[in-house]
């Protein structure tokens, strides 16, 4: 089943100066491909820097998904090149520090992956069918999280569609709240959601 959540995402997207981007990548899990080494295999980063940029990426980004057995996540945390280069000077410092000097060029990557939200953060609640929930119980999640969880207000901001199921994106809530009725359901603070996949 394809999955392509490109219009939907752009959409979400919000650019307030040149010093915006947010994370994509294209990664390789074992689940799809049994002869990789490894658990995951990032295969190539993009620093989506307007939504212009992501149409002109999107036939490169499908490409590499079909070809690859690969998947296409993007967080929807905005991300500032000032405080993720900031971050790489002190992971830079601290390597130097403790002599380690192998692949310094992940660094950027793995930074700015680290890197919270400069504005307007969500998180993301991972819905998985395969846990016994449907659309109904979708409905009923985004209404606990808007009408029962601290702060007041709506805080839904999109239903992604995922090969088994929905991420929610949200803004941040009362988890103490929500896990007394929801302890099963994953919420992640900073996780990319899908943006296209075969």
């Amino acid at each position: 089943m394809e999955v392509d959540n490109f219009e939907q995402i752009k959409r979400l997207l919000d650019f307030e100066s040149d010093d915006d981007f947010y994370l994509l990548q294209l990664i390789r899990r074992k689940k799809e491909n049994e002869n990789l080494g490894r658990n995951n295999q990032i295969l190539k980063t993009y620093y989506v820097k307007s939504k212009e940029y992501l149409d002109a990426i999107r036939d490169d980004v499908v490409f590499y998904c079909k070809h690859f057995s690969a998947r296409a996540y993007i967080n929807l945390n905005v991300k500032s090149f000032r405080k993720t280069t900031l971050m790489c000077m002190k992971e830079y410092a601290q390597r130097i520090m403790d002599e380690n000097y192998a692949k310094p060029y992940r660094i950027f990557d793995s930074v700015s992956g680290q890197c919270m939200a400069s504005r307007n953060k969500t998180w993301l609640v991972d819905i998985d069918y395969a846990d016994g929930f449907g659309d109904r119980d979708i409905n009923e999640i985004v209404q606990f999280i808007d009408n029962e969880c601290r702060p007041d207000g709506i805080k839904f901001v999109s239903c992604i569609q995922t090969k088994n199921g929905k991420h929610l994106i949200v803004k941040p809530f009362d988890l103490m709240q929500f896990s007394k009725k929801y302890n099963g359901i994953d919420v992640h603070k900073n996780n990319p959601t899908i943006l296209y996949c075969t």
